[in-house]
């Protein structure tokens, strides 16, 4: 019975994760509660605000020294992952729907995850310092480039936007996350030890408002015939995406030995580089979509598999013997 609760207890995020998406299909009426969207609009404000409180941007400046491997994980986080989805989703659009569509490329722009590459670089004896300064970059990034490069994508797969649209889009995310990012930020900068003291419980925080933004956005699509069109049709997303992510991570680490990169700087890029955050992306998505409740709840597909998928990847890379022997260097250092 401890083991259940202790599993319970560390995967809390992975389980509840599981039953809003269950709930929001068995509940489809439950969308009603965010009419028009602004309780999402709320939620999402407040998860920024909590990100601004929680983000070590400390290390963003204590880390400038190493521009070399920030500029490859940052473009392969920004170029070569969303190149590589934009180029291959090519081959299948056809067998998917278009939403599902939009849903991989929305996916393949959005940046690194936080806690979770740096717990497992922690976990695996890497450079924490490089994977913290990376992950905090590319989020603080992809408040401007992601919406940008998948405006791109759209475009170029006959889907375009109006520049008018973009720009508004682009102004309501800045009001809605950078805003209270910097505000965060501020509160971090004039309260810092009393928000450290805080910090688990703004993390916990954070990812239940995310649950709830997960319930709603599905519960809304999920009342449409066309999300209840086959759960087969998910199928081909599936199998790309288990099978693009060990790509991923096979690039990452072979590119990061051939640049001749520690080893505990090759562990930051094997989390660092795959890995794609549902933290950011569900209410990134949120706000992108939001005149597209629909849409949005389809195109969230592909992020809420890819999420528990890399977790599971990243549990089984950390065992590894050349993974650990990677870690290994950074005590002989």
């Amino acid at each position: 019975m401890n083991s259940i609760f202790l599993l319970i207890k560390k995967q809390w995020f992975t389980i509840g994760l599981l039953a809003v998406i269950v709930l929001a299909v068995l509940f489809p009426g439950a969308a009603s509660l965010n009419e028009g969207g602004r309780l999402t609009s709320t939620i999402v404000s407040l998860i920024f605000l909590a990100m601004g409180i929680t983000l070590p941007t400390e290390v963003l400046i204590s880390g400038l020294s190493k521009w070399r491997i920030h500029l490859f994980i940052q473009s392969f986080i920004f170029i070569l992952i969303p190149g590589f989805f934009f180029i291959s989703t090519w081959f299948f659009k056809g067998s998917i729907s278009r939403e599902i569509h939009i849903g991989l490329l929305a996916l393949a722009v959005l940046p690194t995850t936080i806690s979770t590459c740096s717990v497992f670089t922690l976990i695996s004896r890497g450079d924490v310092v490089l994977t913290l300064f990376n992950a905090s970059l590319s989020n603080t990034l992809g408040i401007v480039i992601s919406p940008l490069l998948l405006s791109f994508f759209l475009r170029e797969a006959g889907r375009s936007m109006p520049f008018s649209m973009l720009v508004d889009i682009i102004t309501g995310l800045a009001l809605i996350m950078l805003l209270p990012l910097v505000i965060g930020q501020i509160v971090r900068l004039a309260f810092r030890h009393r928000t450290k003291k805080l910090e688990q419980r703004i993390g916990i925080s954070s990812n239940l408002m995310i649950l709830s933004i997960v319930f709603f956005t599905l519960s809304k699509s999920a009342a449409t015939p066309i999300f209840r069109q086959g759960f087969s049709s998910y199928l081909i997303p599936i199998v790309y995406l288990i099978i693009v992510h060990f790509i991923f991570i096979f690039a990452a680490v072979v590119c990061a030995r051939k640049l001749n990169f520690t080893g505990p700087e090759t562990i930051s890029v094997l989390y660092a580089v795959p890995q794609k955050t549902l933290a950011m992306g569900v209410p990134l998505l949120s706000a992108y979509f939001a005149d597209d409740p629909t849409l949005l709840g389809i195109a969230l597909l592909p992020l809420l598999f890819y999420h528990p998928w890399q977790l599971f990847i990243a549990g089984i890379l950390k065992s590894l013997p050349i993974v650990k022997s990677w870690g290994a260097k950074q005590k002989s250092a």
